[in-house]
């Protein structure tokens, strides 16, 4: 070992620990001496003592600190060496004072010796890891585990005490999604995530695009309006959120339901009554006519005598009157308001004819009395069904669906007429045919007609001279003339029925009874008439002038 004092080559340093601790001159300063000459060497023992291979040399266990070795390796040296070179001599008696922790000018701290040998950089913190989050573990699909199905799903729920990974897409997991076809069923690859977009980048473009976005719901210095909860579906069913009040309910919220509950009968109500209208009634009138005419016994050709007890066992309580034909027997016996039944091939009518105590009975009332809006056809109450009158009247609906009297509607035109000119109406008493001699579109109600209303209801007239009078006003007002000669010894069938022209409007057929041995054909010539008669409304409907406003009015005799 060298004698200079030295202790370089006494112990084996690490090159920088050596030559910054050799030369390092306040490290070894003792007493205030110049720091430029060192303490005397130590016994070549106690220098072995202290810098022996068992502090110095000895190899460092795993995990220990070589500075922390060394530095208390140092420290005791330096210990070692002031207290044997600085004990005083002559003890001078001094106050007593608390004992102070011992501690070298010469010696150096941990913190101190760590300093002067380590890069004064503070060291680079690892990036915190991204917190796993539960949602991105809620993979919308299947995961194809297979047999380690159970392990996977043990690693998951272990999240919390494990470090979790980086989180990687769906594709890349290899989700296999369910479709409707299972067959079609495959691993989908989704394109991954360019690394410049990442979550940091996504937020600040988001952050961007909020603060670009104008707050249009309330103006510059105005106070934004307060926070309210996000909306909370009311729990409940269907009926129970939307219609029937519940506890809880605000009174807004049971004023609405109190008026959807309202809303929703008026709907059900309407829906039920256009069923009813459109659907039940048709199919129920239709049928009901369908049976009545299959109760017509038309191979029954008797009439009924005073004294026949047959049908009066037969239909115990109803008395037929004499001279009846007995094929209405069954019908007069359902509803004894029944006078006959009116029937035009042509246009597909064929129905029972009724006669009540007055003309507004059926007008709404079907063959059995109940209320029905098609009504039923009916015949002037003041007409007498057996002897006839000069002029018998029968009324009826004209419905859209071409029900009742609808088709009458061919009748005001020529080729319509030609298509039926005849009408059978057959009586209790007979069977009658009809020709068609006018059709003439009039008024039923004064007021269309400056407070006229022209009468063709009549049941008798008191003179030929007024009858005559009346078949030129219907001359005038007929839509055309058929080619079928009238007496004034005729008796005449007269039909009403509404029509649309203007409010109240009514379209009339009128017809005379067929001769005794008259052959019912009828020549097929019909002449126009350029230039009808109408009421006023007719013509105010079309802006027109009314030719026959200052015309004589016809009252019956």
């Amino acid at each position: 070992m060298p004698d200079d004092g030295s202790a370089e080559t006494s112990v084996d340093f690490p090159d920088p620990v050596s030559r910054s601790f050799a030369f390092d001159d306040a490290f070894f300063e003792q007493n205030g001496d110049d720091p430029g000459h060192s303490a005397p060497a130590a016994p070549e023992e106690e220098i072995e003592l202290a810098y022996g291979p068992g502090s110095v040399d000895a190899a460092p266990q795993e995990g220990a600190d070589p500075f922390a070795d060394l530095v208390d390796s140092i420290n005791a040296e330096l210990s070692h060496m002031e207290t044997a070179d600085s004990v005083p001599k002559a003890a001078q008696p001094q106050a007593a004072e608390p004992p102070q922790p011992f501690r070298s000018k010469n010696t150096v701290t941990y913190d101190e010796f760590r300093a002067r040998f380590t890069s004064t950089e503070p060291p680079e913190e690892p990036a915190a890891k991204p917190e796993p989050v539960a949602e991105d573990f809620a993979l919308h699909g299947e995961l194809e585990l297979g047999d380690e199905g159970d392990l996977m799903e043990e690693e998951l729920l272990s999240e919390q005490e494990e470090q979790a990974e980086t989180l990687v897409s769906a594709a890349d997991l290899n989700i296999r999604l369910d479709t409707e076809d299972e067959e079609e069923n495959e691993l989908l690859q989704q394109p991954s995530v360019p690394a410049e977009d990442d979550a940091d980048g996504v937020g600040l473009d988001l952050r961007e695009t909020a603060i670009n976005q104008p707050a249009a719901h309330f103006e510059e210095g105005e106070e934004p309006p307060e926070l309210t909860a996000p909306y909370s579906p009311p729990k409940g069913n269907f009926f129970t959120r939307n219609l029937i009040p519940a506890k809880g309910d605000s009174a807004p919220e049971i004023i609405r339901k109190i008026i959807m509950i309202i809303a929703v009968l008026a709907a059900i109500g309407s829906a039920g009554y256009l069923f009813n209208d459109y659907v039940i009634t048709p199919y129920r009138t239709a049928n009901q006519i369908d049976q009545l005419s299959e109760m017509i016994d038309e191979e029954n050709t008797d009439v009924i005598e005073a004294d026949d007890n047959t049908l009066r066992k037969e239909y115990p309580g109803v008395t037929f009157p004499e001279g009846m034909m007995e094929k209405y027997a069954s019908l007069y016996a359902r509803n004894p308001d029944f006078v006959g039944w009116l029937s035009i091939d042509a246009l597909d009518i064929s129905l029972p004819v009724v006669q009540g105590e007055n003309n507004e009975q059926y007008l709404k009332t079907d063959f059995d009395g109940k209320k029905n809006k098609y009504g039923s056809l009916f015949v002037n109450s003041y007409n007498n069904m057996k002897s006839l009158d000069m002029n018998t009247t029968i009324f009826g609906h004209n419905m859209k669906d071409s029900k009742m009297l609808g088709n009458l509607v061919y009748y005001r035109t020529p080729k319509g007429y030609l298509k039926a000119p005849l009408i059978e109406f057959n009586t209790l008493y007979h069977n009658y045919k009809w020709k068609i001699f006018a059709v003439m579109l009039t008024n039923g109600e004064k007021e269309q007609d400056n407070g006229y209303l022209f009468n063709y209801m009549f049941a008798n007239l008191s003179s030929e001279e007024v009858l005559d009078s009346y078949l030129g006003e219907i001359k005038q007002r007929s839509l055309y003339y058929p080619e079928v000669d009238i007496a004034l010894s005729d008796k005449f069938l007269t039909i009403s029925t509404c029509v649309y022209d203007f409010d109240e409007a009514r379209l009339i057929i009128l017809a005379r009874m067929v001769r005794p041995g008259e052959s019912t054909a009828v020549s097929g010539r019909v002449y126009g008439n350029e230039n009808p008669r109408y009421p006023q409304a007719y013509y105010d409907n079309l802006k027109l002038v009314n030719p026959y406003a200052d015309e004589e009015l016809w009252y019956p005799e």
